[in-house]
């Protein structure tokens, strides 16, 4: 079974240090360090399947983080949401300095597909 540290990356965010914590909380303002290290929480404590592969992932959206499984199928894995639903990413509202595509507030919608495993850094 593989272990992750929680202490460690809950010691990065609590420092400040987390640029993963620091882009999400950009694009979510009202994210706070407890509630995105509750997440991380869960993520480490991924139980992983028969070959050691893992299981969860969080996403961010627009509105929050969600809670994501993996699905491994042979050469394809994806990520989907618990009720088995293809997880796409979500949109996000952002500066554009290409004129032919923003909007008069200079800004554009842009879909991205934002997320986080236990492997990963903070």
């Amino acid at each position: 079974m593989r272990t992750f540290n929680y202490e460690a990356k809950a010691k990065i965010v609590n420092a400040g240090n987390s640029k993963v914590f620091k882009d999400w909380q950009s694009a979510l303002p009202n994210l706070t360090e407890e509630m995105f290290l509750k997440e991380v929480k869960w993520l480490c404590d991924d139980p992983c399947d028969q070959y050691g592969k893992l299981t969860r992932e969080i996403g961010l959206t627009g509105h929050g983080i969600v809670r994501l499984n993996r699905h491994y199928d042979g050469w394809l894995t994806t990520i989907r949401y618990p009720d088995g639903k293809l997880w796409t990413g979500d949109y996000f509202y952002r500066p554009c300095n290409n004129k032919n595509y923003a909007d008069e507030n200079g800004m554009i919608w842009e879909n991205h597909k934002i997320s986080l495993s236990a492997a990963d850094r903070v």
